[in-house]
């Protein structure tokens, strides 16, 4: 009989290996071996295979994907974006959801586009439930969306769990970031392609706040 012992000297040893920077700070893009960072703090693979990267103390998302040669980083959501991110998550539709910390609020970013979109919270900084558009956050740092669209949220500042959800029937990222005046949303039943469309800035879907 193999002894505990035995087997984790049969097994292969893990490996750590750096996939992209270079121990210094800062914002170059360029081959993943020379690029640079400050804080990255989150790291979220793609459909596509590449990898979304919260670089926070750049406040920027950057990408690495391969470059034809091996993996290159480039940056596809500007400083100009986003304050401080700390977190991000993939949607059903395909876009990304931000913890823009430092703006005390979610974004919704759309990779086709590189636009960016409000998706819950007004900007100010506090605690308020209520619709996504006028809820109030305090440094939202970690969030996870649910298989039924459901996005919960650690608002870091405030010291608790939030929820963003929706009416039955209805996909919460089509409507959390709508004002009250904005069109209804379209129901989960809508065909894939138009939803894809109204969501990610095309079709009806508003702009960047």
């Amino acid at each position: 009989m193999p002894t505990s012992t035995d087997v984790e000297e049969a097994e292969p040893a893990w490996v750590v290996a750096t996939v992209a920077g270079t121990r210094h700070v800062g914002s170059r893009d360029g081959r993943a071996h020379g690029a640079t960072f400050a804080s990255p703090r989150c790291v979220l693979p793609l459909p596509d295979g590449s990898l979304l990267v919260v670089d926070a103390a750049n406040s920027r998302l950057r990408r690495i994907a391969d470059g034809g040669g091996g993996p290159v980083v480039t940056t596809v959501a500007p400083k100009a974006l986003f304050f401080n991110p700390r977190c991000i998550a993939l949607l059903p539709d395909g876009g990304v959801l931000v913890c823009n910390a430092g703006h005390n609020r979610l974004a919704r970013l759309c990779l086709e586009t590189n636009t960016s979109s409000q998706y819950a919270g007004c900007g100010r900084k506090g605690h308020r439930d209520g619709p996504a558009h006028t809820a109030e956050f305090s440094s939202p740092s970690g969030l996870c969306v649910c298989g039924d669209g459901t996005v919960l949220v650690a608002d870091t500042a405030n010291h608790c769990i939030r929820s963003i959800a929706g009416p039955p029937n209805r996909c919460a990222w089509d409507y959390a970031d709508r004002p009250p005046s904005a069109p209804p949303a379209q129901p989960c039943s809508s065909p894939p392609q138009a939803r894809r469309a109204h969501r990610c800035g095309r079709a009806g879907h508003p702009g960047p706040p």
